[in-house]
């Protein structure tokens, strides 16, 4: 709770526009960058063209560059700090932070990893790769250098436009050290594609910067992302499906608009937004299977995500997914400005129910059987789980499960949680496992976990108007079996034998 709220910045709100001490703050914030890091001077000048524009521009109401001058504001009033929330050197609850203010300038000199020790030099350049903090600052760098472009002076604009070009070669880093294209599961790494395809076009007048994009799109283009097959579907999750989705967005986006090479025609991107409109319930209480299984579907992110694919398509079906999205506690469903206003907002919904009520993702070992998929408040849900990837990342030992929603409320989900957080023993020794899910156990034990060779595989599927059938096989998964099918048979409205 002490970590500064970056990811709220990411949004773009009206706030951001109006926090021009961004220009001060982000090279000073990322300071911690590697000696090695290759410094690149940009050619452009305050009155040229923005040449790697994503297309996105900054209001005209905007302050304007020409004086030079940034105006003052106090870094509480930039969005950027939560009063309170700045560990001290005497804090108890971790090491000094350094933040200053000064003016407009906010100074963070070291980033805590959470676990005790600071890292620095060298070392804090790649490790800024892996928390939500640090993944967030590489996320957004490019991002507010392109829409601050315009009122930053000269000198400003190239102390940011090092960092920006810096941050993109320490992502390369990462990538050929991790060998990503020979071992994409690293699950963090997989956020840096996207992130690194949208350095490339906010820089495209560096030297390197065909160099990032053709790297970039070279693992888009084969074997990404890791967690999903050609039919779409997300092995570690819905929620995390979502998540890297709505983060691959917006440079996926400014990529079309920059250079008329459309991203989302590759094969899995064309089923991806099917997966979310079957394998969850827009009113869903959980998502089922593994990691955040427990949790509702979460509104503002579900309905951006699902509502910028409805306007990409023009498909009626997908909107009135993302219009039947309903609030829940503090979350107001709303649709947050990226990727969600890239596109008019022009799509009427259908009422008309003309798609079939059940799918299949063969890929990641998933199905979803209905009976009434375009009705959530009346539809009673089954999800099934046989999958190839085993239990590994953030998915579990839960093959042949099932997770059941009726209207959806939870009727039949797992048993436990990532309590009280990820790795701990009440995660790896119970949530991972098969006993706390909706599978057999065979003299006791479930099957194997954090091993992706060790998986299932959907056999059978079949949808008609009247019923829908799946069948798993998870002999793979267990030690001791020749054989291990489950079969699912709904009969529609209501029936489900098992």
């Amino acid at each position: 709770e002490h970590v500064v709220e970056f990811d709220a910045v990411a949004n773009f709100t009206v706030e951001l526009l109006q926090a021009h001490c961004l220009a001060d703050a982000y090279p000073v914030l990322l300071s911690t960058t590697s000696n090695d890091s290759v410094h690149h001077e940009p050619s452009r000048t305050s009155s040229s063209p923005k040449a790697g524009s994503m297309g996105f521009s900054p209001s005209e109401s905007s302050a304007s560059s020409d004086s030079g001058v940034v105006p003052e504001m106090s870094p509480a009033a930039s969005g950027l700090v939560v009063p309170g929330s700045v560990c001290t050197e005497s804090s108890p609850e971790g090491p000094d932070w350094g933040v200053s203010g000064a003016g407009s300038t906010l100074s963070v000199d070291r980033v805590w990893s959470g676990s005790g020790e600071v890292p620095t030099g060298g070392d804090a350049s790649e490790a800024l790769i892996h928390s939500g903090l640090r993944l967030g600052l590489l996320r957004i760098g490019a991002e507010v250098y392109d829409w601050l472009y315009d009122i930053y002076a000269d000198e400003e604009r190239e102390l940011v436009a090092r960092m920006v070009a810096a941050r993109a070669d320490q992502m390369v880093r990462q990538l050929e050290q991790s060998d990503y294209t020979f071992k994409p599961e690293g699950s963090h790494n997989g956020r840096l594609p996207g992130f690194l395809l949208e350095h490339a076009i906010a820089l495209a007048e560096d030297p390197k910067a065909a160099d990032w994009a053709g790297y970039a799109l070279k693992i888009i283009a084969t074997n990404f992302p890791h967690w999903a097959g050609q039919d779409g579907g997300w092995a570690e999750g819905v929620p995390y499906g979502m998540g890297y989705n709505t983060r691959d967005a917006t440079p996926f986006h400014a990529w079309t608009l920059a250079t008329g090479h459309n991203i989302w025609l590759k094969p899995f991107y064309q089923g991806l937004p099917w997966f979310f409109y079957y394998a969850v319930s827009p009113i869903g209480e959980i998502m089922p299977f593994g990691d955040t299984e427990h949790q509702p579907v979460r509104p503002s992110g579900s309905k951006t995500l699902m509502q910028y694919h409805a306007l990409r398509l023009q498909d009626p079906h997908l909107r009135r997914w993302a219009d039947q999205v309903a609030p829940r506690d503090n979350d107001a469903a709303r649709v947050d400005p990226f990727p969600g206003i890239v596109y008019a907002d022009d799509l009427t919904t259908s009422e008309e129910a003309d798609l079939p009520n059940d799918r299949v993702f063969r890929g990641i070992g998933w199905a979803a059987l209905h009976s009434d998929v375009s009705r959530p408040t009346e539809d009673f849900m089954v999800a099934f789980r046989s999958s190839p990837y085993g239990g590994v990342s953030h998915g579990h030992a839960s093959q042949n499960d099932i997770a059941i929603m009726k209207g959806g409320k939870a009727l039949i989900c797992a048993g436990g949680e990532r309590f009280p957080h990820h790795g701990t023993p009440f995660h790896t020794e119970y949530a991972q496992q098969s006993i706390s899910h909706n599978c057999i156990l065979v003299n006791g034990e479930g099957a194997v976990n954090r091993d992706g060779n060790r998986g299932g595989e959907i056999i059978d599927f079949l949808t008609r108007d009247r019923f829908g059938y799946v069948a798993g096989e998870a002999q793979n998964a267990y030690d001791e079996l020749t054989r291990c099918r489950r079969h699912l048979l709904m009969i529609r409205p209501s029936v489900l034998i098992l």
